[in-house]
């Protein structure tokens, strides 16, 4: 007698059509302050995860901290947080991935070796002063940045078992394009609130598509901010006449001919990534 599967595939099929709802919830909820409850419960709907982190990387702006959220102790995983933006990813044995920057959309995928971890005070901070005994890391490149999303576990979960880290692998590209979705609307509405219109203006072109030089961005950047083209000139260092032929050359490849236009243009455009 063959045994009756039909209970197994109905269990199966429900399972991924919870995952898929918290999916989209997550999704639906990208640039809102809701995410980081509904990325955890996604993440939580797929793998059982204690504490989940997500960072931007620069050389130039060192590490942001984009999400903290925990399904035991949110003011833990704050804390542990604010001591790794500080420098503690310094010591992290996966920092060596962020500085490298490559130009691919590809997720690295890196599970916790406790052999990796030089620094005896990195793991009594971020492993065992905090009851964390496993990490899985996502790590991908993206806007001249790198980002990695932490999944940490604790002793009250345990390690992640194979067929768990199999998981992630599976999905791990699902997660990290939500997290980088996300990620640009954190990174445009912080560059509204300290009026860096230049890193605003360079996130727009690239999520249009649209080629604009450095010195394109630049001139655009202070004529948003309301720049006279000479003021310009000189506060870049260059002639007039290059001032202008940039502002050409922008404005040809964005489809405007004037500053109202290059202000409607960023107004239009602000609801992509700016929502409450």
């Amino acid at each position: 007698m063959f045994p009756d599967q039909t209970n197994e595939v109905a269990v199966s099929t429900g399972r991924e059509r919870s995952v898929q709802t918290y999916i989209a919830l997550a999704v639906d909820a990208i640039g809102t302050t809701r995410f980081e409850e509904a990325f955890m419960a996604a993440i939580n709907h797929l793998v059982l995860v204690d504490h989940c982190t997500l960072n931007s990387y620069s050389e130039d702006e060192g590490l942001t901290s984009v999400v903290v959220a925990s399904r035991i102790d949110t003011a833990t995983a704050r804390s542990v947080t604010r001591a790794y933006v500080d420098g503690g990813y310094e010591l992290d044995p996966n920092f060596p991935d962020l500085r490298r920057y490559v130009r691919t959309r590809r997720v690295i995928i890196r599970a916790h070796d406790p052999r990796r971890i030089q620094s005896k005070a990195y793991r009594d901070r971020f492993y065992s002063g905090v009851d964390v005994v496993d990490k899985i890391a996502l790590i991908w490149y993206a806007d001249f940045k790198a980002y990695n999303l932490n999944l940490y576990r604790t002793s009250a979960s345990g390690p992640y078992m194979p067929a768990e880290k199999a998981i992630v692998i599976e999905w791990g590209e699902v997660i990290a394009s939500i997290a980088r979705q996300h990620c640009q609307h954190f990174l445009v509405q912080k560059d509204l609130s300290t009026g860096n219109m230049l890193a605003f203006l360079e996130r727009l072109a690239t999520a249009a598509k649209i080629p604009l030089t450095r010195r394109e961005l630049d001139v655009c950047s202070r004529i948003a901010l309301g720049y006279r083209m000479e003021g310009i000139a000189a506060d870049l260092g260059i002639g007039f006449e290059s001032a202008v032929s940039y502002r050409k050359a922008a404005y040809r490849k964005l489809g405007i001919s004037s500053q109202g236009e290059l202000f409607g243009l960023c107004l239009r455009n602000l609801h992509q990534f700016v929502r409450r």
